[in-house]
């Protein structure tokens, strides 16, 4: 194979022939240009018939200062780069607003699902009430990024008579009965019933 390059080494011209019967004869050529900062934009490839070049598919490879590497069997190859400008961080979450959800299951025995969903960073509680409102639990109580979150609540008792939201198991637990979830974030408050039965 034989290159020649032009004098800022943008173009490029590369022969490739074979030796037959006691002499070279043209096989394939291909042209390669590239731009000032050696990134290839241009590549056409051709092979030698009956004593012409012809277009025909053959291998373009391209081979940039960043380490990409390209190589393509066709008869041209044109690329452009386009320098990114921008970039627009969509909120993927898709939470509109804040919400809680109601508890799943309900009623339930011994433990229950709590989801909810802030549209922003905030600081949130979620506690549990009885009837006559006293917090029997704080579920969360720390600053969440915005997304849809999951908390789990065990009606089973610790030993400062406060129930587990994480499912480990003490002896005791409440009473059957209605209870009361409230969360708070920023100005947010939603309050939700939910039911133990045992």
């Amino acid at each position: 194979m034989k290159a020649t390059y032009n004098s800022s080494n943008t173009n490029i011209v590369k022969l490739v022939a074979v030796w037959d019967n006691g002499k070279w004869i043209d096989y394939y050529r291909n042209f390669e240009t590239y731009n000032d900062d050696k990134y290839f934009t241009h590549g056409i490839s051709e092979f030698w018939e009956y004593g012409s070049w012809y277009p025909e598919d053959g291998s373009i490879d391209l081979y940039n200062p960043d380490g990409f590497e390209l190589h393509y069997l066709a008869h041209e190859m044109l690329v452009y780069y386009n320098e990114t400008t921008s970039i627009k961080v969509e909120n993927t979450n898709n939470v509109n607003g804040f919400e809680l959800f109601q508890n799943y299951p309900n009623p339930f025995n011994p433990s229950t699902t709590i989801n909810y969903q802030i549209p922003s960073n905030s600081f949130v509680t979620l506690k549990v009430y009885d009837v006559l409102g006293n917090e029997i639990a704080m579920l969360v109580n720390e600053e969440k990024a915005a997304g849809a979150y999951q908390v789990n609540f065990s009606a089973q008792q610790t030993t400062n008579n406060k129930p587990l939201a994480s499912g480990m198991s003490s002896k005791g637990g409440y009473a059957s009965g209605v209870y009361f979830y409230t969360l708070t974030a920023g100005k947010f408050t939603a309050t939700k019933k939910f039911i133990l039965m045992k």
